[in-house]
């Protein structure tokens, strides 16, 4: 069994987070903040720390005009979950965030299933890259585009000869009617 660390976007929040800022950028600007959070949910316990990349794919940090920088964000978020590990328990390991894109897949939204699958492929890939244990496809209430993620995921461990290595975990969102908002049964997302 393992213990998973708890939510980052209100840590963030409580250390400082500008409203409206993006909170991905912090990784970078202000790694300091977000090794200290890992390292306060390894020090509760935490065995599996998540990188604070949730919302670090190209279509959401585009609402930040941070698109080009997908690669450099992931790297800097997965640096400083590995910091706080080596410092505080070096048997733990990095989860790497993966979060929905805010869009829909075509005919519910714009967005064809290929640009979702390589939004989720780029970030994978670096998060791959940059030396993550896990991937972590959270909070997902479309099956398609869970479908895209993982695929995406599977490719990018698949191409960075990681198979053995990262380990991919995929979280839906359910309401209370028992269903996505996009109407998927737990049962059926299993499948």
């Amino acid at each position: 069994m393992f213990i998973f660390d708890g939510a980052m976007g209100t840590m963030l929040q409580q250390a400082g987070l500008k409203e409206g800022a993006c909170p991905e950028l912090m990784s970078v600007d202000r790694p300091e903040i977000v090794e200290a959070i890992h390292s306060e949910y390894l020090a509760s316990g935490s065995d599996i720390v998540t990188t604070n990349t949730f919302g670090a794919c190209r279509l959401k940090l585009a609402d930040y005009g941070l698109a080009h920088r997908v690669k450099e964000i992931n790297h800097a978020a997965v640096a400083a979950a590995k910091r706080a590990i080596a410092n505080i328990k070096p048997t733990a390991q990095v989860a790497g965030s993966m979060g929905p894109t805010g869009t829909f897949i075509a005919p519910l939204g714009q967005m064809t299933f290929d640009d979702i699958y390589e939004t989720y492929r780029e970030q994978a890939d670096a998060l791959i890259e940059a030396g993550v244990d896990y991937i972590l496809i959270e909070t997902i209430i479309d099956i398609q585009e869970m479908r895209a993620a993982l695929l995406a995921a599977r490719d990018a461990r698949e191409a960075a000869g990681a198979d053995d290595r990262v380990k991919i975990i995929c979280q839906f969102s359910f309401s209370e009617d028992g269903r996505t908002i996009t109407g998927t049964t737990p049962e059926a997302a299993a499948i």
